[in-house]
């Protein structure tokens, strides 16, 4: 249950709410938008973790996920080594595609901060060839990869276990 309330409130609920000054009624419907974003993300977890009890024994579902190789156990008890590298590659492009979906909410945070001059104002041009707030997203990325290097770097690195 509680991986379930950190997935949940970790996902794909808070980009309506970002994006509140470029949408009609924006003091009604971003709110909206965030709890029916919340109700359908509750309902396909619930039908994930349904599947995935389902799929393989206990002990192999917990043996899998120590490894974080879960969902590929699933896919390869269901259907085979061919889907079981399919769902690899899934989950590869899920990584890279909430990455990109991070840098691009965490810019539009900072462009929105600019707009009303809370950061420096640079981050609030917005590109004339792109319409993004080009800055901004090249600021976040950055940022977002010297972070990663400061984690990677101060983690001490585990081999996963071959049993």
């Amino acid at each position: 249950m509680a991986g379930f309330l950190v997935a949940v409130f970790v996902y794909g609920w808070d980009g309506s709410v970002y994006v509140n000054e470029e949408v009609r009624q924006r003091r009604v419907n971003p709110g909206r938008a965030a709890i029916i974003a919340v109700a359908l993300l509750a309902v396909l977890y619930t039908l994930a973790q349904v599947g995935l009890q389902g799929g393989v024994s206990p002990a192999k579902l917990a043996a899998a996920s120590k490894n974080g190789t879960a969902l590929i156990a699933v896919a390869q008890a269901l259907g085979g080594g061919g889907w079981a590298k399919v769902m690899a590659l899934s989950i590869a492009l899920s990584v890279i595609a909430t990455t990109g979906t991070g840098i691009v909410l965490s810019a539009r945070i900072a462009y929105g901060m600019a707009s009303y001059r809370a950061p420096t104002s640079p981050l609030a041009k917005v590109s004339g060839r792109f319409n993004t707030p080009a800055i901004a997203s090249i600021v976040v990325g950055v940022l977002l990869i010297a972070i990663t290097w400061i984690h990677l770097l101060a983690t001490p690195c585990r081999t996963p276990s071959t049993t």
